[in-house]
């Protein structure tokens, strides 16, 4: 068990304790009328106290573990239906508009990442390929592509979560930064389209010119080796390897 979950067990026992001295009282606990029931609904009113700081610091210490987007999300979806109580509803509202700035700190490193790479983008997703050997790096358009995608699923991902809670996308927060993302993911995608539009281009060129390339089989085999040899020529087949 991790320590917000001891500290909701904690709460939950608290709470449960608190409820069995409720059902103990010798009189109605509605009845403002009797005896003694001022001096126990002050004492209540001091614990409920006690049990809302309790909560409070157990939901701010599951934030402290999340370490990015989604898991914000999943973690203040969770304590949303505790914030019924005004103090609890502060505290989950303000980690809601956390989460909803760690969204637009990973669109800016988005949108970053793309403005500086694009020319001469990482052909891996660890870094910038220079580790790698040649012969295991991606080739320049799907290469490109991928490593577009990948950013573009970075902010896709919890943004679809967001789309789930009514309580996140009617704040003010998410719509200042929706608008952002729009942006970084329509970047994301044109660029993405133009690396298939280039590679489209540049196959055109590769094979304008001569016989119907496209219609023959790629191998065939030879006479006499009875042995399977390429039928293109070498210089389509070094464009296609290198290129995509």
């Amino acid at each position: 068990m991790c320590s917000s979950d001891l500290r909701l067990a904690k709460t939950r026992r608290s709470f449960a304790e608190q409820m069995k001295v409720l059902e103990r009282l010798s009189f109605d606990p509605l009845d403002v009328k009797a005896p003694g029931w001022h001096q126990d609904f002050s004492k209540m009113k001091v614990q409920v106290k006690d049990l809302e700081v309790e909560l409070n610091n157990a939901i701010m210490s599951s934030f402290e573990t999340a370490t990015h987007t989604s898991a914000a999300f999943s973690v203040q979806e969770a304590f949303q239906h505790l914030a019924a109580r005004e103090t609890i509803k502060r505290v989950v509202d303000k980690k809601t508009h956390d989460m909803i700035n760690l969204w637009a700190d990973d669109i800016n490193w988005v949108k970053k990442s793309l403005d500086k790479n694009r020319k001469h983008p990482p052909l891996h997703m660890d870094d910038a390929g220079s580790q790698y050997h040649l012969q295991f790096a991606a080739a320049p358009f799907a290469g490109a592509a991928a490593w577009a995608k990948n950013l573009l699923q970075r902010i896709q991902t919890p943004h679809e979560l967001m789309l789930t809670s009514h309580h996140v996308v009617s704040t003010k927060e998410y719509q200042d930064v929706f608008e952002q993302f729009k942006n970084v993911e329509n970047a994301l995608t044109d660029y993405i389209e133009r690396q298939y539009q280039d590679w489209q281009e540049l196959m055109e060129t590769v094979f304008r010119g001569g016989e119907d390339i496209m219609g023959i089989n790629i191998v065939r085999r030879n006479a006499q080796t009875q042995l399977l040899e390429r039928s293109v020529e070498r210089r389509v087949g070094k464009e296609c390897r290198s290129r995509w």
